[in-house]
């Protein structure tokens, strides 16, 4: 299984848009952390961010392989009020979006 970095095999990905009422935009990121880690969605966990153009993506750490990760988050109402919450936001996967050296 590929990892971005030294552990992360998939990255939540959304549109970098703050709400106008944070005074420092960055601090969005942390409340993403929490919105993330306090979900529960399956065993995932926030461990990183970066810019990517005019999106962020959040790292998250997990042990499940892509096929049963992808299987559990059709069932999963943690994920599913994520997505209500960020309906931008998409999982990408190391495997699927690095290529092979």
């Amino acid at each position: 299984m590929k990892r971005f970095g030294e552990r992360e095999p998939v990255r939540i990905v959304l549109p970098w848009m703050p709400p106008v009422t944070y005074e420092n935009p960055l601090a969005w990121i942390g409340t993403l952390y929490n919105w993330i880690d306090d979900a529960h969605i399956l065993d995932f966990y926030a461990t990183r961010s970066e810019f990517i153009g005019d999106k962020i993506a959040i790292y998250v750490h997990s042990e499940r392989r892509k096929n049963e990760a992808t299987k559990l988050l059709r069932r999963d109402k943690n994920w599913a009020a994520f997505s209500r919450r960020f309906p931008e936001a998409k999982l990408e996967w190391a495997d699927d979006v690095l290529e092979d050296h």
